[in-house]
């Protein structure tokens, strides 16, 4: 006997605007299916307080942490215990010409001919650049369109957009940028163990495969650490992200990346596997799943070179660490 019950219409708990709806029976949670917010599951628990309490910022970073992970084949699964970490891994845009390059690099993926005109609705693609309100988006499109001249739109309607010759060049150097970029990425959990982990197999195969291992937790500023995040993913190379102890921040880092272009490199310890499937649907990604550090170096410097342009064998450390 089907435990979830039939898709209807109703409101989304985050952004307030119609969605498909389903209940499931057993556990009280809600699928819910918005063009805004993607997919995600909600406990009635959580649900009940988000709709007691009313709109705050707090709505906003879960609206794009849903529709981020959604784009990676979520849905996302929204209780008491994940809420906040959810909310903790959004990192808004400091500027409109943050925003600006990751609208143009988001264009740039998906034009396959010169000329294309590309689908983007203002009122409900805004979380995917990290913003809070589709008056965020539009104000940002108008000065790619009016001042910089990277797009413009398509059609009377202007609902879609195509890329013009100085928004080819502006991909040219982000491109650029990031191809001459040795630094990698890393997003993990930030424990003893990982660390451990870091220093015994990550860094050692990013390094001896010609890059430079970079994490946040051992960045030497005085920067905070969000802004920190977005800079070093946005000057890398790749990413390496690891999904052992399923730490959300980890999933939008990664997804950040791949909104970028970058490559991502995903790895998990074998007995988690399973489990994060329960929180990130991401087995369409292949995975290196490791059993211990000597595993996961051998695994992880055999993916680096055979997918990494620019990998070039040098030397081993003499030290454990040489994280920048």
């Amino acid at each position: 006997m089907a435990t979830t019950g039939p898709a209807y219409t109703g409101t989304c708990t985050l952004c307030k605007s119609s969605a498909t709806l389903a209940d499931n029976f057993d556990n009280d949670s809600r699928l819910v299916v918005c063009k805004t917010c993607g997919k995600y599951v909600i406990s009635q628990r959580l649900r009940e307080g988000l709709e007691a309490h009313g709109p705050t910022t707090s709505f906003s970073a879960l609206t794009i942490a849903t529709r981020t992970a959604s784009e990676a084949d979520g849905p996302t699964l929204l209780t008491n215990d994940t809420e906040s970490q959810l909310r903790k891994s959004v990192i808004f845009p400091k500027d409109p010409l943050e925003t600006a390059d990751e609208v143009l690099v988001w264009l740039g993926n998906r034009t396959h001919l010169f000329g294309q005109s590309i689908p983007f609705n203002r009122e409900t693609d805004y979380p995917l650049f990290r913003l809070r309100a589709a008056t965020e988006l539009r104000t940002v499109v108008d000065f790619m369109v009016q001042e910089m001249r990277w797009v413009k739109h398509a059609g009377n309607m202007g609902t879609d957009l195509i890329i013009d010759t100085a928004g080819w060049r502006r991909l040219r150097e982000l491109e650029q940028t990031a191809l001459a970029s040795r630094q990698a990425f890393v997003a993990m959990r930030f424990n003893d163990e990982m660390f451990a982990v870091y220093d015994a197999a990550i860094q050692p195969a990013i390094y001896e495969a010609g890059f430079d291992a970079f994490i946040v937790s051992r960045a030497d500023n005085n920067n905070p650490i969000d802004d920190e995040i977005i800079a070093a993913i946005r000057r890398s190379r790749f990413i390496v992200a690891d999904f052992t102890h399923i730490r959300t921040p980890v999933f939008f880092e990664a997804g950040y990346g791949l909104g970028h272009g970058l490559d991502v490199i995903w790895t998990v310890r074998e007995d988690y596997f399973e489990p994060m499937k329960e929180h990130f649907d991401t087995r369409q990604y292949p995975y290196i799943i490791w059993k211990d550090t000597t595993d996961l170096k051998q695994q992880l410097s055999a993916k680096i070179f055979a997918t990494i342009d620019g990998a070039v064998a040098r030397a081993p450390l003499n030290h454990a660490s040489n994280a920048q």
